[in-house]
C-alpha cells in the first residue's frame, strides 16, 4: 500500500513541477522545508521533519522510475545510496544558493540548463565552498553544519556589501578644492591647474614669467635668477616686518604690503621692467610671488613658540592638569608679571617674567639668523634726547608674551587651541599690545625705560647688537691719541 501511495502521487503531480526536470531548484526547497541540519539519522537516508511510516511516502532524488509494487531490496539498497548522493547534493545546493544575490534567477537557470537528472558527473561540477569529505563530518553534527552554513551566507552578504561600497567610494571620490590667497576656490585638480597657469603665463613678457613645478606650486629655486633674487630680498622683508612692526597682520594688510615690498625688492637690472610693469597690471601675479614670503610666516612664529617651550615650564613649573594654577596665571594676563618669594606677581614689571625674557632672548637673539642681530641695525629709541638708548620693538615682547600664553594653556585639560596662527592667538596678541599702547599713552618716559632695559637685559652685550660704526667709534674714545708717537 505504501508502494501504491507513491506511485498514485507522483502520477498525480504536475509534470512541470516534476522533482526529476528541477533537481537543483528542488533539492535545495525541500533541504530547506526538511530542516536538515535538525535530523540527527544515518547519513544514508535522506534528510527529513517527518516521523513513523510517512518517511516512505518521501520522493527519492535520481529516482524516476514508477512501479505498481513493493520495491525489491537491491533497489531498496540502491535508493538508499541514492538518497545519500542527493542529500550530499542538496547540502551544496544550499551552500551554492546562499553565495548568490537572487535565489530565483539563480534555479531559474539551472532548471533551464539541466532538464535530465543530476548524475555523478554533475557531482563533480557542482560548485561549492565546502568540500564533499567535510561536508560528510557536518552532516554528523547538526549544529556545526547549521553554525557553517550561517557562516557562509554571512560571508557572501559581506563580500556583496563590500564590492557595493568599492563602487560607491569610486562614484563619490572627492575632488580637491584649491583655494587662493584671495579667497578663491577652484575644484581644478593640480595637473589641470599647473597646465592653465602655464597657458596664462605665457600672455606675458619672457622676463615677468612665472615657473610652476609639477604639483602647480611656486618653488624659489626653480624661478629666473631675479625673480630669486626679488623673492629672496621679499623673505628677509616679511621676517623684518613680523619681528618688527606687527607679528600678526591681517589678510587686507598682506595685500597692500604685498606690493610695495616685491617693488622695493627689485633692483635697476632691466630684467624688473617687465616684472614692474606686470605688478601694476596682474593681482593675481601679485598673490602668487607674495605666497612665497608668506609661507614663511608660520614658521617664525613657531620658531619663537618653541623657545617659549623651554623656559614657561621651568619657570612655572607646570604640570599636566594644574588647572588652578593656569588659571591663576591667566586671571588679568598675571603671566607677564615676575613673581615674589610667596608667589604673588609684581605688578611694577610688567612684561619682566624670566619666560618672557628667556624667550625674547632664545628666539630673537640666539644666533646670526634670528632678527634681533640679522637686524640689528633697525632698533630705534622712541625718546629724542636719548637716541642711543635702543629700544625693544614691542612687535617681539608682544609675540613672545602671546607664545608663552600658548605654552601655559597646553598644559590645561581643557580644550586648547594648538594653532599658534589662529585667530585666537591673534587676538590675544591685539589684546596685549592694546596694553602695552596704554603704558606709552600714560607716560613715554615709563615706556622707554621698560622697553630700553628689557633690550639691554635680553640683547646680551650692548655691542654686539650696535652697528659696527658705533662700535669702532666708541672703542677710538678709550685710546689715547695724543700719547701716540707721529
Amino acid at each position: 500500500m505504501r508502494a501504491k501511495k507513491v506511485v498514485h502521487s507522483q502520477n498525480n503531480s504536475d509534470p512541470g513541477n516534476d522533482l526529476s526536470t528541477r533537481p537543483m531548484r528542488n533539492a535545495t526547497k525541500k533541504a530547506y522545508e526538511d530542516a536538515v541540519w535538525l535530523n540527527t539519522l544515518s547519513r544514508k537516508r535522506a534528510a527529513s521533519t517527518v516521523t513513523g511510516h510517512d518517511k516512505s511516502k518521501q520522493p527519492r532524488l535520481g529516482d524516476t522510475k514508477t512501479t505498481t509494487g513493493s520495491p525489491a531490496p537491491s533497489e531498496v539498497e540502491e535508493g538508499s545510496k541514492k538518497s545519500a548522493r542527493s542529500n550530499r547534493k542538496s547540502h551544496k545546493a544550499i551552500v551554492a544558493d546562499v553565495s548568490k544575490s537572487d535565489d530565483d534567477d539563480y534555479a531559474e537557470s539551472q532548471s533551464d540548463d539541466n532538464s535530465q537528472p543530476l548524475s555523478k558527473s554533475d557531482d563533480n561540477t557542482e560548485q561549492s565552498t565546502i568540500s564533499e569529505d567535510e561536508l560528510d563530518r557536518l552532516q554528523k553534527n547538526p549544529a556545526k553544519l547549521k553554525a557553517t552554513l550561517a557562516m557562509e551566507a554571512t560571508a557572501a552578504k559581506g563580500l556583496k556589501k563590500h564590492k557595493k561600497r568599492q563602487e560607491k567610494h569610486e562614484s563619490e571620490k572627492a575632488t580637491w578644492r584649491h583655494e587662493s590667497l584671495d579667497g578663491e576656490v577652484s575644484d581644478d585638480a593640480s595637473a589641470t591647474t599647473t597646465h592653465k597657469s602655464a597657458r596664462f603665463e605665457e600672455d606675458w613678457p619672457v622676463m615677468a614669467r612665472i615657473h610652476y613645478s609639477c604639483t602647480g606650486k611656486v618653488n624659489l629655486t626653480e624661478q629666473q635668477p631675479h625673480i630669486q633674487d626679488m623673492l629672496r630680498g621679499a623673505i628677509q622683508s616679511t621676517h623684518q616686518h613680523l619681528a618688527f612692526e606687527d607679528a600678526y597682520p591681517d589678510l587686507d594688510k598682506r595685500r597692500k604690503m604685498a606690493p610695495r615690498m616685491l617693488i622695493d625688492c627689485m633692483d635697476n637690472r632691466p630684467a624688473f621692467n617687465a616684472v614692474r610693469d606686470r605688478i601694476k597690471k596682474d593681482a593675481k601675479y601679485v598673490r602668487v610671488l607674495a605666497a612665497v614670503a608668506e609661507a614663511r610666516i608660520s614658521k617664525f612664529r613657531n620658531g619663537i613658540r618653541s623657545a617659549a617651550q623651554r623656559h614657561t615650564i621651568s619657570t612655572f613649573s607646570l604640570t599636566k592638569g594644574c588647572d588652578a594654577k593656569i588659571a591663576k596665571l591667566l586671571d588679568n594676563n598675571q603671566y607677564i608679571f615676575p613673581l615674589d618669594a610667596n608667589g604673588e606677581p609684581i605688578k611694577s614689571k610688567p612684561f619682566q617674567s624670566p619666560a618672557i625674557l628667556g624667550t625674547i632672548e632664545d628666539g630673537f637673539f640666539g644666533d646670526d639668523s634670528c632678527a634681533g642681530i640679522k637686524f640689528r641695525d633697525m632698533f630705534t629709541s622712541t625718546l629724542e634726547s636719548a637716541p642711543e638708548e635702543f629700544e625693544l620693538p614691542p612687535a617681539m615682547m608682544i609675540l613672545a608674551a602671546v607664545a608663552v600664553c600658548s605654552v601655559i594653556m597646553s598644559f590645561s585639560t581643557e580644550k586648547a587651541d594648538k594653532n599658534f596662527d589662529s585667530d585666537f592667538y591673534a587676538g590675544r596678541y591685539r589684546t596685549l599690545a592694546m596694553y602695552l599702547d596704554g603704558i606709552y599713552e600714560s607716560s613715554q618716559r615709563k615706556y622707554h625705560v621698560l622697553m630700553s632695559n628689557t633690550y639691554q637685559t635680553v640683547s646680551g652685550s650692548k655691542q654686539k647688537a650696535l652697528p659696527e660704526a658705533t662700535i669702532a667709534k666708541k672703542m677710538l674714545m678709550h685710546i689715547d691719541l695724543d700719547g701716540m708717537e707721529g
